[in-house]
């Protein structure tokens, strides 16, 4: 097996030239072979640039500072090539210091294959990766990682953001205390991130973001997407496929999903439009908002109103202590289901629209400005309850409440 080995030491080198008083530098550069394999870059304490070039080699070069030459004299940068691949690797010495500060760092800037598959791992310092025609997986933390043009992996970071802008294959991206933004992936995305921002645009496949404490924005999904977080808003727009939303203390927006739409949350706005499939909100403290729905709405809250428009299959309304408005009807005969408390009832129907309907209230009026054919009718002090049909009749209208009205207008 073909094994090159490089040390370099700043020991066997001339001596740095003085920058300034406080600081020493140094240039290290080794370029090596490549015959296939994994090039593993193992660093800390600086930046780390990665690009590709057409050449078969890889090339390595180490900018060292520190406020102490012995520092720069001490510090190891390895290059080892063999058949496995090439590894590179940053070796800091130890430090002793008696009430000094000492300063340091070192960069690190490589040239590898497009077609090489990169491992790399750093801490304390910027990792920026491009042009890679291979899986990369990329591990750092205290600092940002920025990929451009690769060809899927796994992308991993602490406190610190990422930036990712093209991906060929499928990638998997984690943070925790720094923001995600992500375009251009063709493949399955997913995203797992806490306490900072999530916005993804672009998405070739499906989609998958778990995030706590941070929004998430995502935009142009072509397939299935699962969103979830806390504390903070999603918003979600153009996805090509089912959707699944889980969220509490936040506003949920979602517009134009080519699929069913279930969004499940707490204490939050929910707003849904142009949903072409069935639309299932679970919700309480937080207000309902949804029109232009191909398929049926379920929805469910409490302490707030729910306003429906323009749905194409059944209704089915639970609410407590929150209006309840309902408009648009498109099928040719939507089932009605509307309950809620403390609140008015508002149904808004087509003039040749067929219903069979059962309204109960208590400290409340029922009022139909539609003609309606009673079965049965009764109001006193305290409750009323109408029983008929509104044109033919058979599509079902089931509204209940109680302190408050209930009103059947025309469109």
């Amino acid at each position: 097996m073909l094994r090159i080995s490089k040390w370099i030491a700043v020991a066997m080198l001339l001596t740095a030239p003085l920058i300034a008083e406080d600081r020493t530098e140094q240039t290290l550069s080794e370029t090596v072979d490549y015959h296939g394999g994994m090039v593993t870059v193992e660093h800390g304490f600086g930046r780390v640039s990665v690009h590709t070039w057409p050449r078969n080699e890889v090339s390595a070069r180490a900018h060292i500072r520190s406020s102490d030459p012995d520092f720069i004299r001490n510090f190891g940068f390895t290059v080892d090539s063999g058949s496995n691949g090439v590894v590179i690797h940053a070796m800091y010495p130890a430090i002793h210091t008696h009430g000094e500060d000492i300063s340091y760092s070192a960069d690190v800037e490589l040239s590898i294959p497009e077609r090489a598959p990169l491992k790399l791992r750093s801490r304390f310092g910027s990792v920026q990766v491009s042009g890679l025609r291979a899986p990369a997986e990329i591990v750092n933390s205290q600092g940002s990682v920025e990929v451009h043009d690769i060809r899927g992996g796994r992308v991993e970071n602490r406190f610190g953001s990422i930036i990712i802008g093209g991906s060929d294959g499928d990638l998997t991206v984690q943070n925790a205390n720094g923001s995600i933004a992500i375009t251009d992936v063709q493949g399955q995305l997913t995203v797992a991130n806490r306490f900072a921002s999530v916005s993804v645009d672009r998405v070739g496949g499906g989609l998958s973001i778990s995030n706590t404490n941070g929004s998430v924005n995502a935009t142009d999904i072509k397939g299935p997407t699962s969103i979830s977080t806390t504390f903070a808003s999603i918003t979600a727009r153009n996805i090509g496929g089912p959707m699944s939303i889980a969220d509490s203390n936040g506003n949920v927006t979602a517009l134009n999903v080519a699929g069913d739409l279930s969004v499940d949350t707490r204490f939050g706005l929910v707003k849904a439009e142009r949903i072409r499939g069935s639309l299932t909100v679970e919700n309480s403290n937080g207000s309902v908002s949804a029109t232009d729905i191909n398929g049926s709405a379920h929805v469910k809250t409490s302490f707030a109103p729910v306003f429906l428009r323009g749905v194409d299959g059944a209704v089915d309304v639970e609410n407590q202590n929150g209006a309840i408005g309902i408009s648009g009807l498109r099928g040719g005969c939507n089932s009605v289901s509307l309950h809620t408390t403390y609140s008015p009832i508002k149904i808004a129907i087509a003039s040749n629209a067929s219903y069979t309907v059962s309204a109960r209230t208590t400290y409340g009026m029922i009022t139909t400005e539609v003609p309606l054919t009673a079965t049965s009718k009764s109001a006193n002090d305290n409750s009323s309850s109408l029983s008929g049909t509104i044109g033919g009749g058979g599509c079902r209208m089931d509204l209940t409440t109680s302190n408050g009205g209930i009103t059947i207008t025309k469109e």
